[in-house]
């Protein structure tokens, strides 16, 4: 996709359309901590989303998109900025 204006050229690299969502979710860490967040966007591929404590987090987590455990997916953090945190689907229930 071309920039208007500027002459260059930007894409996006990612294999499926991300889907903006503002809901909360929940990360459940192995030592069974489970974190409120709120999903910022979504792809098939992984997500993004607002912590208030990203710190807090470890790299692989368990992300449950429904409360009773209904969607579960693992997840890897990718990238950190800020509050907010970056994560790629590694596996799905």
């Amino acid at each position: 996709m071309s920039v208007r204006g500027s002459g260059t050229a930007s894409a996006e690299q990612r294999a499926s359309a991300r889907n903006l969502r503002h809901h909360k979710v929940f990360a459940l860490a192995a030592d069974a901590q489970i974190h409120e967040c709120l999903v910022t966007n979504m792809s098939g591929e992984g997500a993004c989303f607002l912590a208030l404590e990203p710190s807090r987090f470890p790299d692989d987590f368990a992300l449950l998109l429904q409360k009773d455990g209904g969607v579960l997916r693992q997840c890897r953090v990718v990238w950190r900025m800020g509050r907010l945190v970056g994560v790629r689907f590694v596996s799905d229930r």
